[in-house]
């Protein structure tokens, strides 16, 4: 499955499932995040991601384990703009921690936003209820969003598990602004993922 989508900076970006052959470019997009980037995803100081963790990015079943990266076609030599992913958890199936990266020079201009609705959509396609998340309390903006689409967050030393209910349709969504903007992404995703 893949699909072309607008970012709203009017950039033209094709989001598509993570391949076996996107190591490299996974470990060259590495190099696109900040130390403090790469802190905020891996709540660790990485440099470099080892053979076995490249496996566990780029090798997945696209059921279990659901992974996307985002293109830049007019800029080809940026190997990913970002990913997202979501692993369903070994004791329910019904729910799947999730992660999302972006490249420090397209951080802020939504993505992250086109991101989670996509996972979104492809949570409902698999059958999973919750999406379950981390973030650091250094980011509160991002946790003050996912509170806004209905997420529970639960605080614990300095950083916060995020639970993301995914429902099939919108009705118990809070009337925020940027769930009106997050509704309508996960509306145009589901039609482009359909349609592809």
């Amino acid at each position: 499955m893949s699909f072309y989508h607008t970012l709203k900076e009017g950039a033209e970006v094709f989001f598509r499932e993570i391949h076996p052959e996107d190591k490299a470019g996974i470990q060259e997009g590495l190099k696109l995040l900040s130390d403090s980037s790469r802190y905020t995803r891996f709540f660790a100081p990485i440099k470099k991601l080892t053979d076995k963790q490249l496996i566990l990015l780029t090798e997945v079943d696209q059921n279990r384990h659901v992974a996307w990266v985002c293109l830049c076609p007019a800029h080809p030599e940026i190997p990913g703009l970002g990913v997202c992913r979501f692993i369903k958890t070994p004791e329910d199936d019904t729910k799947a921690d999730f992660a999302i990266t972006v490249i420090d020079a397209y951080q802020n201009q939504g993505l992250g936003t086109e991101f989670l609705a996509l996972l979104y959509v492809l949570a409902e396609m698999h059958g999973v209820k919750e999406l379950i998340g981390s973030a650091l309390f250094s980011n509160l903006k991002l946790v003050e969003r996912f509170k806004s689409i209905g997420a529970h967050v639960t605080w614990e030393s300095g950083a916060c598990d995020i639970f993301l209910p995914v429902y099939s349709s919108f009705e118990h969504f809070p009337d925020t602004n940027y769930a009106k903007i997050f509704k309508k992404l996960v509306q145009n995703f589901k039609q482009k993922i359909s349609n592809s």
